[in-house]
């Protein structure tokens, strides 16, 4: 994958690249669906996995361009932001006593 950095372009394997894994497709399974965030790539922080800010941010726009996408009947299965299911996450956790 060819990465901008400030000396030029530089070619790095995907494998370092972060990414977000999607899963598979129905009747494909050995087809993977990946996000790549080339921009992202920094050399001097080995990591492929978003922040949880970065994963954040990218599940809100996410929700917002399929909120523009399908009518309300569709989207009032799908939580509002990221941050409805990490709070009734929570709230689970919290009553479980974990």
């Amino acid at each position: 994958m060819a990465i901008p950095t400030a000396a030029g372009i530089r070619r790095v394997s995907y494998h370092q690249v972060p990414y977000i894994y999607l899963g598979t497709l129905s009747y494909f399974e050995d087809c993977r669906l990946y996000i790549f965030f080339p921009n992202l790539y920094d050399e001097d922080m080995q990591r492929t996995f978003l922040t949880d800010v970065e994963y954040e941010q990218f599940m809100n726009v996410l929700l917002d361009i399929v909120g523009n996408v399908y009518d309300s009947g569709l989207m009032q299965h799908f939580p509002s932001s990221w941050a409805d299911p990490a709070c009734k996450a929570k709230a689970h956790r919290s009553e479980q006593g974990l």
